[in-house]
């Protein structure tokens, strides 16, 4: 809705600056008696187009995750990183304070489900890995630039990598998980 606004931009300072019912109706008190807000300013719109790119970003995310024809595993772990990377950068730029709050109150949230990597699901590190883009050394850099504890880093790491071993080992003894599913 909001990127629908700033297309009429221009009618609406256009409006507010030849049209006097339209700058009428903003003098007006509403059936409280309080002053109506005005026609959005330049201000407004700035803070507006800051608005939108940060939550573009949430909603092209949410986009590629919930795809159903395409594979998706692989990039969660990178979505992720990249949305913690952006709240973060939100929650530190002194100009927006508005945004800062909104961002700080989305890193809480964000946080509740994904703040703890060694708590997330290590099948989510497993496909990032297995990406042929990405290796495990990725995947340490990546944890680096969230600036995670390097023990931390250094046991997950681990860990996945313990478990790329047993699936590979699962694979290769014959185990259920390399049996076709015809039988």
């Amino acid at each position: 809705m909001l990127d629908c606004a700033f297309k009429y931009k221009i009618v609406f300072n256009r409006m507010a600056a030849e049209n006097v019912p339209f700058q009428a109706y903003f003098e007006e008190t509403d059936k409280d008696g309080m002053k109506r807000v005005g026609p959005p300013s330049n201000e407004d719109w700035e803070k507006s187009i800051s608005f939108l790119h940060f939550l573009k970003k949430f909603y092209d995310t949410t986009l590629k995750l919930s795809a159903t024809k395409t594979v998706t595993s692989n990039i969660i772990f990178h979505e992720l990183v990249s949305l913690q990377v952006e709240i973060e950068l939100k929650m530190s730029d002194p100009r927006d304070p508005v945004l800062r709050r909104v961002a700080s109150s989305m890193k809480k949230k964000f946080d509740k489900y994904w703040g703890r990597f060694e708590s997330v699901n290590k099948m989510i590190f497993v496909a990032f890995v297995l990406d042929p883009r990405f290796k495990l050394q990725m995947l340490k850099i990546s944890f680096q630039n969230l600036k995670a504890e390097e023990n931390k880093i250094d046991e997950v790491v681990r860990e996945v990598r313990t478990c790329l071993f047993n699936l590979y080992n699962e694979y290769r003894g014959g185990g259920w998980l390399s049996k076709p599913t015809n039988e």
